[in-house]
């Protein structure tokens, strides 16, 4: 289970890509947003879906701790 939630859409594609996205951060970057948050701050994700929408387009959700 990933240490980081993220509620975007109820398209499963979209929400996997988003949910990739989170996965490839590394350490450094998400205790960076734990500290934002732990400060009371918003992080957000984006993913690229273009391919997913037939034109360019970009996902982007907040980020909640799990």
């Amino acid at each position: 289970m990933s240490e980081f939630l993220v509620q975007a859409t109820k398209d499963p594609r979209v929400m996997t890509r988003l949910q990739d996205e989170l996965d490839i951060l590394d350490e450094a970057q998400r205790a960076r947003m734990r500290h934002l948050m732990a400060m009371g701050g918003h992080a957000f994700i984006a993913a690229d879906v273009s391919d997913l929408e037939g034109e360019e387009a970009y996902a982007i959700a907040e980020v909640d701790h799990a």
